[in-house]
């Protein structure tokens, strides 16, 4: 899994209006503890996406995969950073890792695919 300090760290130099790390880290990721998964806040998403124009790979989710235990995989398991919109008229995952993108959709349904992280 990739370390949310050292990605936020080399992010920060490419990115012109950064913040210093301590904020970045705060304001990027939705869990910033140490062993927390790498689920972007909206502020984080906006600069991968739109500052930093990463490639990012969206999954439209039905609403039954948003369940505790769902979510617990995506942030234990996920090993690049991504995104979760959840709201009444939309949900969707956005992954910036190619590889996850690529299996989520090999796997051709996202309750498989997330499944398939706990092994």
């Amino acid at each position: 899994m990739l370390n949310k300090f050292a990605i936020t760290t080399e992010l920060i130099h490419h990115y012109p209006d950064a913040p210093d790390v301590d904020e970045a880290m705060r304001s990027w990721w939705q869990n910033i503890r140490d062993d927390g998964g790498l689920r972007l806040t909206y502020e984080g998403y906006r600069v991968f996406s739109d500052c930093l124009e990463l490639n990012s790979y969206t999954f439209e989710l039905p609403e039954k995969l948003l369940t505790p235990r769902n979510l617990i995989a995506l942030d234990r398991h996920m090993a690049s950073p991504y995104y979760m919109v959840n709201n009444r008229k939309l949900n969707k995952l956005v992954m910036f890792g190619s590889r996850e993108a690529m299996m989520a959709t090999l796997h051709g349904d996202m309750q498989r695919f997330i499944s398939s992280l706990t092994y």
